[in-house]
């Protein structure tokens, strides 16, 4: 999936145009206008989920290529896959609203369109007897120099019967305090991979940011499991432009759960977690 979405990523700023600018991603909180659904094209064929089904959805037309799916752990719980597609069918209509404006500023303005691309695909980092964790890798393109990849994550309450977020399970400013150390020491160690030299977070030149540690709380946080029995690590992710330029891109940091980071956990959902091994 993540290979996919890297190279949608790189095809489309191959054929994009700096002088464009980028738009917002169709995943940002401002309402996007409706579309009529007589409008809209014909979805390709879909998978049912029924069974352990994995589901996907593709549609595209001048203005807009759409890409969107689940896996089978998901589809085979009813309300949940009932909310993927309804949140596809969301995501759709966003996104062609914004394509289709696009185009007609394009064609006022005298340039060239370049069509738009949305794509997100969930997949499952812990499916438990009592937790179902999904995390989603997207991507969104608006005609500028590049577009813009995102995650995000959901956590299903098997039990409840309902959705939950990170906030919900976990304390974070309890989580950041007790994993801040081993969260900026693996960003240091992974930006100095990528950079090919160690990192210096009192650097004069270039931004400063991108040789700080980012505040833990402020990214995208979930939990997973590695042995396939509890929630035993949490994984942060960081976006382009947060610890590093885009071309870096997303920095994933996987830290096995320790002690500390267990009294994090909100009480409710303590027989979820487990502590792990690096």
């Amino acid at each position: 999936m993540r290979t996919y979405l890297a190279g949608m990523a790189l095809l489309t700023m191959c054929a994009c145009s700096p002088a464009q600018k980028d738009a917002a991603p169709a995943t940002g909180n401002g309402a996007a206008p409706a579309t009529n659904a007589a409008d809209m094209p014909a979805a390709a064929p879909t998978s049912q989920g029924a069974g352990g089904q994995d589901v996907a959805i593709k549609r595209g037309d001048e203005a807009l290529e759409f890409d969107y799916g689940w896996p089978g752990a998901a589809a085979a719980v009813g309300p949940l896959d009932a909310w993927l597609r309804a949140h596809a069918e969301d995501q759709y209509r966003k996104a062609l609203a914004e394509a289709e404006e696009g185009r007609k500023a394009a064609k006022s303005d005298g340039y060239p369109f370049r069509r738009y691309s949305f794509a997100q695909q969930w997949e499952s980092v812990a499916d438990l007897p009592g937790v179902l964790v999904l995390e989603s890798s997207g991507y969104s393109y608006t005609g500028g120099a590049h577009g813009m990849p995102f995650v995000t994550s959901l956590i299903w309450d098997r039990k409840a019967g309902k959705r939950l977020g990170t906030a919900d399970v976990l304390d974070k400013a309890k989580l950041t305090a007790a994993a801040r150390p081993a969260f900026c020491a693996e960003l240091d160690r992974q930006r100095a991979e990528k950079r090919g030299e160690p990192v210096d977070p009192d650097a004069k030149d270039g931004i400063a940011e991108f040789n700080q540690c980012p505040i833990m709380a402020e990214q995208e946080i979930l939990p997973l499991s590695r042995n396939g029995k509890v929630l035993d690590a949490i994984r942060v992710v960081i976006g382009p432009y947060v610890a590093g330029p885009y071309a870096e891109g997303s920095y994933e940091i996987d830290l096995p759960v320790t002690p500390a980071m267990l009294e994090a956990v909100k009480q409710p959902y303590r027989g979820w977690f487990s502590t792990g091994t690096p």
